[in-house]
């Protein structure tokens, strides 16, 4: 067994603060591209400069929809047209503007004509969508 009648004891504050005395820590803060800031540390906070999503977005593959055309239920969709009642939205694409809810494209027939059937309803407005900031606030 070793001997450790000879060692200091001290709390961990005493401990950081002997380190730091000893160290020859001199801070220096320089700006660098993005691309160069791998493996360094931060001097501060960092903040961005925009909003992203900076328009809602489809959740996933979709269709975009006007949620006041289910706010009765179902409505009848025999006949919708692409652009008018609906839009195509993909994941993370911003929504079409007019629309502002997606229902799954597993949930939609869409036929060879052009139009489609829907097979759910959606229950809130802005379902199935990210909205603006949702990644990033400025």
């Amino acid at each position: 067994m070793r001997d450790h009648s000879s060692h200091r004891i001290a709390t961990r504050a005493q401990a950081v603060n002997g380190l730091l005395e000893r160290c020859n820590f001199h801070r220096r803060v320089e700006e660098v591209d993005l691309w160069d800031a791998f493996d360094r540390v931060l001097a501060g906070d960092v903040f961005s400069e925009l909003t992203l999503p900076n328009k809602p977005t489809s959740r996933m593959d979709a269709i975009a929809v006007h949620f006041d055309d289910f706010a009765h239920g179902m409505p009848d969709t025999h006949g919708w047209r692409r652009g008018r009642e609906f839009e195509f939205c993909n994941t993370g694409i911003a929504m079409p503007d007019g629309f502002d809810t997606a229902i799954r494209i597993e949930d939609v027939e869409v036929h060879d004509d052009g139009t489609v059937r829907v097979l759910s309803v959606p229950h809130e407005r802005g379902e199935m969508t990210s909205p603006v900031g949702a990644l990033i606030r400025k």
